[in-house]
């Protein structure tokens, strides 16, 4: 509806994205995590190392706070409740860090496939979690959805976890590069610059069968046909 007013809704979609990216990806950094890739208005994001079950239900559960809280959003055709939806996995994988003019990070395997099974069963309002996740996390913290999968019970988690500073590597201007688009080389710079809205195509690839192809070729075949 706002993409009938023009640029002005366009420009108005931008100001919500980025203030519901920047509330919900601050609780991601709170306890320790990061984010590995957008896709559309969905992130995926990463809790390793220790107590990492417990930050990640933490983190889900202040993320649905905030967009209780602040989802609620004015617009010039009026009010609009933004809501949330969430599929979490535990266990074991690869990540593949691919391309030679251009990396990029690829996230897939058997955690991020069930992780995503989760999330296109969850309703607005659910996080679906893995019987791994589910097990290492307070039973308490844990019940179980309409549909069999287990869910966080947001009201029961403990969300007074002390602040985790982030460990991220630095990074000089050469290692970002790498991970744009050739054309953007330019653009980069220490200072944040103020966004040019342009139409644009995008596309997004599906792969299928790559959980098979891991447990027949093993991750290094996996890697190279990727």
């Amino acid at each position: 509806r706002l993409a009938r007013l023009g640029r002005s809704g366009a420009e108005h979609i931008n100001d919500v994205l980025n203030t519901i990216f920047e509330g919900l990806i601050d609780e991601v950094f709170g306890v320790g995590g990061d984010v590995l890739e957008f896709g559309g208005d969905a992130m995926v994001v990463l809790y390793d190392g220790v107590d990492h079950e417990r930050r990640a239900a933490i983190a889900a559960a202040r993320m649905f706070d905030f967009m209780a809280r602040d989802g609620l959003i004015q617009t010039p055709l009026g009010g609009v409740r933004l809501r949330m939806s969430c599929g979490m996995a535990s266990g074991t994988q690869a990540y593949h860090l691919i391309g030679v003019l251009r990396r990029a990070l690829m996230v897939t395997g058997p955690v991020s496939t069930e992780m995503a099974r989760l999330e296109a069963l969850a309703n607005a309002g659910e996080a679906l979690i893995n019987d791994e996740l589910a097990a290492a996390l307070p039973a308490s913290w844990v019940t179980t959805s309409k549909g069999g999968a287990a869910k966080l019970r947001m009201g029961r988690v403990a969300t007074g976890y002390p602040t985790v500073p982030p460990s991220r590597c630095p990074a000089d201007d050469g290692d970002i590069k790498r991970l744009l688009p050739t054309q953007f080389h330019s653009l980069v710079d220490a200072q944040h610059r103020a966004g040019e809205l342009k139409q644009v195509a995008m596309a997004f690839i599906r792969l299928n069968g790559t959980d098979d192809m891991l447990v027949a070729d093993g991750v290094d075949r996996l890697h190279q046909r990727i």
